[in-house]
């Protein structure tokens, strides 16, 4: 497999660039990465979201899949929770469907290899906890297509 070697950034870097830059591919080692608490919130922070939801191929990315070394994760159109775009920076799951809600999903990932789909469970519902782009901390429920996403996305970030 060709893969790539995405270099790792920081936001404020990202931002200043003013590019989202190239998507980490398999078996690039970034993506084995965990990704680095947001410490400062500001415009670097808000600049990096603007660009993660601009350069979306699907409707869910992070930050780290672009080699940008933040805890920020993307949603849009069917998995977003709201009409538009969501972006959740530091988030975490604080609770979780019990072991009988859990649903079989069939995923793709872009970082893959194409045609490659795998079966696995996720929680059918999860609530979540985030800061915005400016720092205000939040909480959403989510569920189906939105819960999904948000799991996946974080197993990216983690």
């Amino acid at each position: 497999l060709k893969g790539t070697t995405v270099p790792l950034r920081s936001a404020e870097a990202a931002a200043q660039a003013d590019v989202i830059g190239l998507m980490g591919l398999y078996p690039d080692p970034l993506l084995r990465r965990i990704a680095s608490p947001v410490t400062r919130f500001g415009p670097s922070i808000e600049k990096v979201a603007k660009l993660l939801i601009a350069g979306m191929k699907s409707d869910a990315i992070t930050a780290l899949q672009y080699g940008i070394d933040a805890r920020i994760i993307a949603l849009k159109g069917a998995a977003s929770p709201n009409s538009t775009p969501l972006v959740f920076v530091n988030p975490t799951i604080l609770a979780r469907s019990g072991e009988e809600r859990m649903v079989s999903w069939r995923e793709i990932c872009l970082v893959l290899p194409p045609n490659l789909e795998i079966d696995l469970l996720r929680d059918e519902v999860v609530e979540v906890a985030a800061q915005d782009v400016y720092g205000v901390p939040f909480r959403k429920a989510l569920s189906s297509e939105a819960a999904r996403a948000f799991q996946h996305e974080l197993d990216h970030i983690d």
